[in-house]
């Protein structure tokens, strides 16, 4: 437990640095920094092995999906149910992950987001 907590924050002072560092204007760091602090809710989610995080937009139209360092791939209906378990709601991340895979189970290597924080895809309630 404790090592999932250390974790966490070295995760979250990581993932908060490399929000800073994104080049955009001041709008786009605005809204940069909202999701940073939306992320900071994310709550864990267990996925066959894998752990899974996801954390809701307010308003519920979006969520914020990623994993743990040890998840080599994943694919689109992972990231899905990540989110439909958090939110209670339908999540669909094709228009976040079209470009890697065209079938749902297609596996996706996680290497490929290695620079995001977080995948937001998009919820229907």
């Amino acid at each position: 437990m404790l090592i999932r907590a250390i974790a966490m924050a070295a995760l979250a002072v990581v993932m908060t640095a490399e929000i800073a560092q994104a080049k955009c204007d001041a709008a786009c760091r605005q809204y940069q920094a909202y999701l940073g602090g939306v992320w900071q809710n994310r709550q864990p989610v267990e996925i066959g092995e894998d752990t899974y995080y996801a954390a809701i937009v307010p308003g519920r139209k979006s969520a914020l999906v990623y994993w743990t360092g040890g998840i080599k791939t994943t694919s689109q209906a992972k990231i899905e149910d990540a989110a439909n378990q958090v939110s209670g709601c339908k999540a669909n991340a094709t228009s976040a992950l079209s470009k890697y895979a065209n079938d749902p189970n297609t596996p996706i290597k996680t290497r490929k987001f290695r620079k995001k924080s977080f995948i937001q895809i998009s919820l229907k309630c």
